[in-house]
């Protein structure tokens, strides 16, 4: 039967649940040799927590129950400042609870207690220089001149329970336990045990049925058994004790996880958990009828526990804490195992043991001791997934080790990765050109066989050394030399020479950091270039049978090729660079028709291209051979669209938002059968798709928030296709509460931030954001049964699944129209909102971009339905999130042409390209006011507010009304058309040749000059790439490089 309640008895007064609180609290965070824990008018004394040393503890003994009528000039000071002595805090609850003196004389002498053996470490701090494999000591006992306290106050507990009165069963129980703690703190083991077996509820009771020290005591019930068993020879027993002890403590922290508080204020429950595991640990390790995974699980749970708490510092002193880490160290060995979650908070430890012990290898030698290190941290790291969280740490200790290893491949090797992970990525990229530079070095000096025959020699000039004859006949026979060279060969850390395999895995490596992250795609497509030769060479005959090799390499030269086209857009080399890209990706296809990567990348390429069918070939196989790639869905339903199946591409992406589940990455298929992972081509090791996958293409929260909200956005853009702004709108909605929920720190605070970083994507986008005119564009309504945005049956479930929470604040109708009020783009468009409305230096800039695009979105939906309130304020939050973004600008712009505002229209155009000089929407709107005739009404609204465009970019608009039907002047012509045709015809040489709109503008320049040829020209250019556009920018959508 469940016990009582005890402190939330409905009889309490509010000051007697105050103070008992108040005492409660004080004793979970262990205040005992504080002298003030509480304050005057109730509630804990935070400034008393961690506060500790000789000095507090003999005067927390004076403050103490026991020095009542000694200090009364010290209760009145400390009252005076606001403080309550324990005295105080316990006179206090006893007068508020006056049912409840058990309790009151248990917290008495709990805390005389604990501030006597307080007074005893403080004197003779226990040393962390224990033997792992002795047993381990106990705690002390109180001295004999300092017991009288506590003898005292154990005397009145042991009064109080002869008659408890009303008291709960676990209000008793818990004064027991403190009274049997306190028996064997004064050297009386055997009457703590008696004491013991008097607790009749020795379960965990529920939060709701006790105080939260109450579940502490539960812990300390088994711990002191286990003192007093040990302390009389039983060790066996107290093994067992022991076990028990951590298995309540486990279940305390479970349960108080489910309280508001949980456990961060339980210094006393973890204190008294950690010793129990502390001997647990060490005493089942040296126990014959224990064993030694029993030692690692405890360690284990011990390292896990002092890890997790907040106040570890307070619960976990170092004296167990660095005897913990150096058994664990050794079990690991003894054991062989490689833990995945603990291991990494010893390898700090352990290489602070390494460096004291090695130093900087000679010349033609290696820290093989290092090498080894650093693998396996590696190796550890990578089996948990190579989680960025833990990246930093890694790379801390890859650099430590530059002071102890001389120019290592391997560990150059493992910092490109692990910088790569952490988002460190201009540091990685600088890691990777040493590490060609070193790896190209040692491959023309044969720098391994040097070491070889270097090592020989100091191996034979040792040999003479020490006067062995058989090794000088050995060598004349010729069998010594060659036992020798099997010698040299043993370590697999002898030589930190990669193998040709290793090499060009790193290099492919390498072209996907230098094609996603630093945007560098003409050195990557010579480390492309170097992985093809060095596999052509042939030095390692083995590589010639794998294809699937041959296929990345093939796959890594035409991502960057593709990638190099996209960001120097020079016409000379733009057809070559995009041929042999196709070229390579068709080879890699060949080579390995299963890899899904290899389709991807050529069904981008294709499409980039304008090549649809084809392209929507590979992209269907692509999503057969992987069918959990939201990414290679994504990019299918832009082929779809491409071919202006705006229903069918609806579909996919819908398809692509219900899926849920890990990407079946071939990268694991790919990696020459395990051989391109071998380090320094040493014995493969045993791997999981998952983790492999995670290997070769890491990816992080925010990576997956991108692939769900280019979804969500393109998914938007169809909707507004087939049903209109208005359909768009409702859908925005979820796509903003998505983002929301996801990612809270940007979205739900007021917008924030500062975005730099997050515009480099936006302002390298060869295509923009500026999308082509449309068929059907009166109104977007479509004949269908039932409405998009109605039968969003996969987006609504995810949304809700994932969140439940409510559409941002700012995307309400009653927020919108007031939420420029403090903007820049409220008045004039060349001042900036500066920094005090930007996002906090911990947003993450792709998400904040992210965000970004989602505003603007909203305002180009909101301005083609003609609410340009609305419209105005979606852009006042993009502009919050980034300033110097220069789609904000552009968005802008296109609001003030609607509203006939060409001048301002014309000063944030000239704000946009001042943040990028190449942004091609700025420049086609740019150029579209250059083209109309300038005696034009600026103060009448233009055709931009009438019967909404067609939706596929956020930044479209249709042309400027009259602007062809009007009679220009010569005048007019003669000053603004050249710029306009300068403007246009470097564009759509350049960033802008695909798209429609800088054709068509240009078309228009032809035209009012009457050169009609180049005006078909123009005209019939834009048109195919209008009939081929996918329905947002392919750049943006998706990524080139997964």
């Amino acid at each position: 039967m469940a016990p009582a309640r005890t402190h939330t008895a409905s009889t309490a007064t509010p000051k007697g649940q105050r103070w008992a609180d108040t005492l409660d609290h004080a004793r979970r965070l262990a205040l005992f040799s504080h002298p003030h824990p509480g304050l005057a008018r109730g509630g804990v004394n935070t400034a008393a927590i961690g506060q500790s040393g000789l000095k507090n503890a003999a005067a927390a003994v004076e403050a103490g129950g026991a020095g009542a009528g000694q200090g009364g000039q010290q209760g009145a000071d400390a009252k005076a400042h606001g403080f309550a002595e324990w005295k105080e805090v316990l006179r206090k609850f006893r007068k508020h609870n006056p049912g409840r003196e058990v309790t009151a004389s248990a917290a008495n002498a709990d805390q005389i207690t604990h501030a006597l053996l307080a007074k005893v470490v403080a004197r003779s701090p226990p040393s962390p220089a224990i033997d792992i494999d002795a047993v381990p000591p106990l705690p002390p006992f109180i001295p004999a001149h300092d017991r009288p306290p506590a003898l005292t106050a154990l005397e009145s507990l042991q009064n109080s329970l002869r008659n408890v009165g009303a008291a709960s069963q676990i209000e008793v129980d818990s004064a027991r336990i403190v009274l049997a703690q306190g028996r064997f703190a004064v050297g009386e083991p055997q009457e703590a045990l008696v004491v013991l077996r008097q607790v009749e509820y020795r379960n965990l009771p529920h939060i709701n049925e006790a105080e939260g020290y109450d579940l502490t005591l539960r812990v300390v019930l088994s711990l002191v058994e286990g003192y007093a068993l040990e302390s009389l020879g039983e060790r066996e027993q107290a093994l067992s004790v022991y076990e028990n002890a951590s298995q309540v403590y486990q279940q305390a922290v479970d349960e108080l996880a489910r309280s508001p508080g949980g456990d961060k204020d339980d210094v006393s429950l973890h204190r008294a958990g950690g010793a129990a595991l502390f001997h647990l640990a060490l005493l089942s390790r040296i126990m014959p009828s224990s064993s030694l995974s029993t030692s690692y699980t405890a360690h284990q749970r011990y390292l896990h526990r002092s890890a997790s708490f907040s106040r570890a510092s307070l619960a976990f002193p170092a004296y167990q804490r660095l005897p913990i880490h150096r058994s664990f160290r050794s079990l690991q060995v003894l054991l062989n195992r490689h833990d995945a979650a603990l291991t990494a908070q010893n390898d700090k430890a352990e290489e602070r043991l390494i460096r004291e012990s090695t130093s900087l290898p000679k010349a033609g030698e290696t820290n093989r001791v290092y090498l080894k290190f650093l693998d396996e941290v590696v190796e550890g790291w990578r089996r948990r997934g190579a989680r960025k969280d833990e990246a930093g740490d890694v790379v801390e200790i890859l650099y430590n080790a530059l002071t102890h290893t001389f120019q290592s491949q391997l560990l150059l090797r493992h910092l490109i990765r692990a910088l790569t992970v952490a988002g460190r990525y201009d540091e990685a990229a600088k890691a990777l050109a040493l590490y060609r530079e070193l790896w190209d070095k040692a491959r023309e000096t044969d720098a391994k066989e040097v070491a070889r025959e270097m090592k020989k020699l100091r191996a034979r000039a040792s040999a003479q050394e020490v006067g062995e004859k058989s090794e000088k006949e050995g060598l004349v026979n010729g069998h010594g030399e060659h036992d020798l060279d099997d010698a040299v060969d043993v370590d697999p850390y002898a030589s930190d020479i990669d193998a040709d395999a290793v090499f060009i895995d790193t290099l492919i490596y390498g072209v996907r950091l230098l094609c996603k992250f630093v945007d560098r795609p003409k050195v990557a497509v010579e480390l492309a270039k170097r992985a093809r030769e060095v596999f052509d060479e042939g030095r390692d005959e083995r590589l010639k049978e794998y294809k699937v090799l041959e296929a990345r390499i093939e796959r890594t030269l035409g991502v960057a090729l593709g990638a190099l086209a996209a960001k120097e857009a020079n016409p000379a080399h733009r057809p070559t660079q995009h041929s042999d890209a196709l070229q390579h990706l068709s080879n890699a296809v060949a080579l390995n028709p299963t890899s899904y990567l290899s389709f991807y990348s050529l069904a981008y390429q294709l499409l980039e291209l304008r090549q649809v069918s084809p392209a929507l070939d590979a992209a269907r196989q692509a999503v057969q051979l992987n069918k959990q790639g939201k990414e290679a869905w994504h990019l299918l339903a832009l082929c779809v669209s491409a071919q202006k199946d705006m229903q069918g591409a609806l579909e996919v992406l819908e398809t692509a938002l219900d899926i849920d589940g890990a990407t079946e990455d071939d990268d694991t298929a790919e990696t020459l059968n395990g051989d391109a992972n071998k380090p320094n081509g040493r014995a493969p090791r045993a791997q999981s798709v998952v983790v492999q996958d995670q290997w070769d293409s890491p990816t992080d929260e925010i990576e997956h928030l991108a692939t769900e909200m280019q979804l969500r956005l393109s998914k938007n853009t169809v909707v507004e296709y087939l049903e209109g702004a208005a359909a768009a709108l409702s859908d925005q909605q979820d796509v903003l509460a998505y983002f929301s929920a996801a990612c809270p720190n940007i979205a739900v605070v007021s917008p924030v931030a500062n975005g730099g970083a997050a515009r480099s994507r936006s302002r390298t986008a060869g295509g923009g954001d500026l999308a082509p005119p449309v068929p059907n564009v009166g109104g977007g309504t479509v004949s269908r049964a039932a409405s998009i945005v109605s039968r969003r049956k996969s987006v609504k479930r995810q949304s809700q699944a994932i969140h439940g929470a409510p559409i941002p604040p700012a995307l309400a109708s009653d927020s919108l129209n007031g939420s420029m009020a403090n903007l820049s783009v409220n008045g004039d468009a060349s001042q900036s909102t500066g920094t005090a409305g930007r996002p906090s230096a911990a947003a993450s800039p792709r998400a904040t971009k992210l965000l970004v695009d989602a505003w603007l979105a909203s305002a180009a939906s909101f301005r083609r339905a003609g609410k340009l309130d609305e419209a105005k304020g979606a852009i006042g939050e993009a502009e919050k999130l980034d300033p110097e973004d220069p789609d904000v600008w552009a968005q802008l712009a296109l609001l003030f042409l609607t509203q006939g505002e060409k001048g301002k229209a014309r000063d944030t155009l000239m704000k946009a390209l001042t943040f990028n000089p190449q942004h091609p929407p700025s420049l086609i709107v740019f150029s579209r006011l250059y083209l109309t005739p300038p005696d034009e009404s600026s103060s009448t609204p233009t055709a931009y507010a009438a019967a909404p465009p067609p939706p596929p970019s956020h930044l479209t608009s249709p042309n400027p009304a009259s602007s062809e039907t009007s009679s220009p002047e010569k005048s007019w012509i003669a000053l603004q058309l050249p710029l306009a045709e300068s403007m246009l015809d470097t564009l759509t040489q350049h960033a802008g040749w695909d798209s429609p709109e800088a054709w068509f503008e240009l078309s228009k320049c032809y035209k009012l000059t009457g050169r009609k040829a180049r005006e078909r020209e123009c005209l019939v250019w834009a048109l195919q790439l209008e009939e081929t556009r996918p329905v947002r920018n392919l750049q943006k959508a998706v990524q080139r490089c997964l």
